[in-house]
């Protein structure tokens, strides 16, 4: 299979320990990946600083690499109008970039809701935060985009905000997997272009346990309570299962060896 070159824009705090977190959801399933981790010149990392310095730029990137896909991490912003995200102007500009020379973008929570803006979909600022691992079932358009993916798949997420469902239905965005609670949370646009998660598909029981530990002692409120042993039946679960999202959208990509590619240069 030839090496599949994937951009990361990584903008969650602590930047470090996420990228190892997204390197080790992709190892896990030895996908034949290499992962270039870019920094927004507009955004400041008050949390991880010293450990986004040597992230280049995207179009420093993009000097000396071709990139097949790219993934936009999630931020803890999206109950924020978007003309208030200091980096708002900069991640358009890669996205149009990006629909033009990127095989597919995958956008993960807060970079999820920042493609569906993209494309004309406004999100739903929630007064509770939609957190936990959830159930998921693909639609016939999922089957059809997600080969391997499990009929039914469990997705972690944490999340203050949702999609406007009118936009939604208006928008000609195609629904992958929907949840009885949460509605559609993954779609993708119908060139496959872009690939929205609204969830954490590379999350591990602990990461959600860290999170919940945080916002406890932050008293914030949350859709459904939760103890030490939520996150027990969270690990069984999530190990039950033969792979994550991240990892079936990878593997949707990867071209053998002696293929072209369908990536067109301009």
């Amino acid at each position: 299979m030839k090496k599949l070159h994937i951009g990361l824009i990584n903008i969650m705090p602590n930047a470090v320990e996420y990228e190892c977190l997204l390197r080790a959801a992709l190892e896990d399933h030895q996908q034949d990946v290499e992962i270039h981790c870019i920094r927004l010149e507009t955004h400041r990392y008050h949390s991880s600083q010293s450990g986004c310095m040597p992230y280049p730029s995207f179009f420093e990137l993009v000097e000396r690499i071709d990139l097949d896909l790219l993934i936009l991490s999630g931020a803890p912003v999206e109950h924020l109008p978007y003309a208030e995200i200091s980096y708002w102007q900069e991640l358009t500009t890669i996205l149009g970039f990006a629909e033009r020379r990127v095989r597919s973008v995958m956008g993960i929570c807060f970079g999820g809701l920042a493609l569906a803006k993209y494309l004309g979909v406004n999100k739903r600022v929630l007064p509770e935060k939609q957190y936990g691992l959830f159930n998921f079932r693909l639609t016939p358009a999922g089957v059809r985009s997600l080969a391997g993916q499990g009929a039914e798949f469990h997705l972690p997420y944490s999340s203050w905000a949702e999609l406007d469902a009118a936009d939604v239905a208006r928008s000609g965005l195609e629904v992958v997997a929907s949840c009885d609670q949460l509605g559609p949370g993954v779609l993708q646009s119908r060139d496959r272009k872009f690939f929205i998660v609204l969830g954490h598909p590379e999350y591990t029981a602990d990461t959600l346990r860290a999170e919940w530990m945080r916002d406890q002692a932050k008293a914030l409120a949350y859709t459904h309570a939760f103890d030490h042993a939520s996150f027990e039946r969270m690990r069984q679960q999530l190990r039950a299962e033969a792979g994550n999202l991240l990892a079936h959208w990878v593997s949707t990509h990867l071209v053998p060896s002696n293929q072209p590619t369908s990536l067109v240069h301009e």
